[in-house]
C-alpha cells in the first residue's frame, strides 16, 4: 500500500512536470508564430512598354498559373488556411 501511494505520487509529479512543459513549449511558440516581422524595402524597375507588359501578363497566367495561388488579379489570397495551425498568404 504504501509503494502505491509513493508510485502515485511519482506519477502524479512526472504529469504536473509534463503538462508545465508542454504549457511553456505551447508560449515560446505561440510568441514565435506571431511574431511580425518587418523586412526593407526596394524601389521596383517598371518598365512601360506595352510589348513587355503583354509577355508579362502571358507569363504569369498561361505559362505560370500564377494566379492559382496570387488570385484573379495577382493581389494576393490566402494560399493555405488550417486554423490555429497554419495560415499562409500568396
Amino acid at each position: 500500500m504504501r509503494h502505491l501511494k509513493l508510485a502515485g505520487k511519482v506519477v502524479g509529479g512526472l504529469v504536473v512536470v509534463l503538462l508545465l512543459g508542454i504549457g511553456v513549449v505551447h508560449v515560446v511558440a505561440g510568441r514565435r508564430i506571431s511574431e511580425h516581422l518587418e523586412v526593407a524595402g526596394h524601389e521596383l524597375a517598371v518598365i512601360p512598354d506595352s510589348a513587355v507588359l503583354a509577355r508579362g501578363e502571358r507569363v504569369a497566367t498561361a505559362l505560370g498559373k500564377c494566379a492559382d495561388c496570387h488570385g484573379p488579379d495577382l493581389g494576393g489570397k490566402t494560399f493555405v488556411d488550417i486554423g490555429p495551425v497554419m495560415s499562409l498568404y500568396a
